[in-house]
């Protein structure tokens, strides 16, 4: 109890100072990504009301071992990915920050719901794409930023529009899954919500 606490309490922290670290940077197109959220839960006056938003356009990805799948990886590594689909919904803007883990290796968005495991669709880390690249020792920090739009889709989406995998985010089919060298099929993962 006092470890998952602890675990809490250093991703709170983390994601506060992701938060601010964001404050200044263009996730949004003029209005940060804190004042849209208020501006929403403010429209809706009830907080449960943004979840069905259709116009919802922010998303996080929660990512630890024990979410990996069809067996939970014992691991102290957690991390957290950030999506901002932008509001003409031909790019998503993304952050991907992981802690307390050793010889990254790659990290992608897959197809899938919470307990199947899916295709890539698209490379997170390295942001150029394949091959992975190997960061050796431990890596704490944001391991990858930038933009993804139609011609960044692999897989099943390859040569399909961007909407394609808006659309699996907003109904909870895409994950985040981050691979090492002790855990080549994944070490931490996370659905998008």
């Amino acid at each position: 109890m006092a470890r998952e606490r602890l675990r809490m309490i250093g991703l709170l922290s983390a994601m506060l100072l992701i938060g601010y670290g964001c404050k200044n940077q263009a996730f949004g197109p003029s209005t940060s990504g804190q004042n849209q959220v208020a501006s929403e839960m403010a429209m809706h006056k009830d907080p449960g009301m943004m979840m069905m938003n259709p116009m919802q356009r922010n998303y996080t990805a929660h990512l630890s071992g024990r979410n990996e799948v069809p067996t939970a990886v014992n691991t102290n590594a957690t991390g957290e990915a950030i999506f901002h689909i932008n509001k003409d919904g031909k790019s998503i803007s993304y952050k991907l920050i992981t802690s307390n883990i050793d010889n990254l290796l790659m990290a992608h968005i897959h197809i899938g719901t919470p307990n199947v495991n899916g295709p890539i669709t698209v490379w997170l880390y390295p942001e150029s794409g394949p091959p992975p690249h190997l960061i050796s020792g431990r890596f704490d920090g944001v391991l990858a930023t930038g933009t993804i739009t139609a011609k960044d889709l692999m897989g099943p989406l390859q040569g399909d529009v961007l909407d394609s995998l808006i659309t699996r985010i907003k109904n909870g089919d895409a994950y985040v899954q981050v691979h090492t060298v002790q855990h080549k099929t994944g070490e931490i993962r996370g659905q998008i919500k």
